[in-house]
């Protein structure tokens, strides 16, 4: 009995089997330091401007607003002026986009400060975007901080042009005619000159033969007789050859239209149904 107390008053005594006690910790553990990754070669500031242009265009603003702003501040990491002058405009229009109208007033105040003649692009941003950064400048202008930028009136945008090209269309026949005709048809004058100098004198030289060939036929200079024939004959020969080389020549080349002038013209003109132009005064 005096075993079975003693072994109950054991178990039920305070601390009995209890885990010992432990001292608290005397300092935190050590904690290591986040790793930045590594910054990627093609990740410039340039490229990350692009990026964040890209983003802009798929509606991404927030994202393109942090890429940006890493960017400008605390100080600007582009290098050029035309790179801080985008990155600001985008960044702008970033936070207009969300509803941040007082950042993006900042930003373009900045912008116009730096470029006061910088316009938006009105087929990129909407019309109250327009609206809003156009009042943005006229603050700016009453406050004496920039001067309204007019355009001279040699920056007046000229009425759209376009080249008006008249064409011709040339005969499959002209083609099998000599003495340069088709060259002459082809604007090919060096080589319609050759076909026809050298097919004019050689058809001369044949025809000369000829003739004097048949008035002496009868005579009794034989030699004569038989060097003209000779000569008719070669002659002869050599325009036939001429002329088939200016046909092939010719055929080789053929255009069945050509054009055969131009001239820069109003579009308007130029439209079915077009105003035409003004005739030219007459007399002096």
């Amino acid at each position: 009995m005096h075993a079975v107390a003693l072994l109950t008053f054991a178990l039920h005594a305070p601390g009995a089997l209890a885990d010992p006690p432990t001292e608290p910790p005397t300092q935190e553990p050590p904690v290591t330091p986040p790793v930045d990754p590594p910054v990627e070669p093609s990740k410039t500031p340039a490229a990350l401007l692009e990026a964040a242009e890209a983003d802009f265009r798929e509606l991404q603003y927030r994202r393109a607003e942090q890429t940006l702003r890493g960017l400008l501040y605390p100080q600007s990491r582009l290098e050029t002026p035309d790179e801080r002058l985008r990155a600001r405009e985008v960044l702008g229009a970033c936070l207009w986009y969300l509803g941040e109208k007082d950042k993006s007033r900042e930003e373009f105040q900045w912008l116009l400060l730096k470029q006061p003649g910088h316009t938006l692009d009105k087929f990129v941003y909407p019309k109250p975007l327009l609206g809003f950064f156009e009042a943005v400048r006229d603050v700016l202008v009453e406050q004496g901080l920039i001067v309204r930028v007019t355009e001279s009136p040699g920056d007046e945008p000229k009425p759209p042009t376009i080249l008006r090209i008249t064409q011709r269309e040339t005969s499959r026949a002209s083609a099998f005619m000599p003495f340069g005709v088709a060259q002459f048809e082809q604007d090919r004058d060096g080589w319609g000159t050759f076909f026809a100098t050298s097919q004019t004198a050689v058809a001369l030289a044949n025809i000369g033969s000829y003739v004097a060939y048949v008035s002496i036929y009868q005579g009794d200079d034989k030699d004569l007789t038989q060097a003209l024939f000779i000569s008719t004959i070669t002659t002869g020969a050599v325009w036939i050859a001429l002329t088939a080389w200016g046909i092939i020549d010719a055929n080789v080349t053929y255009e069945p239209v050509r054009v055969v002038g131009s001239e820069v013209v109003p579009a308007e003109q130029a439209m079915p149904g077009g105003t035409p132009a003004p005739a030219p005064p007459i007399g002096p």
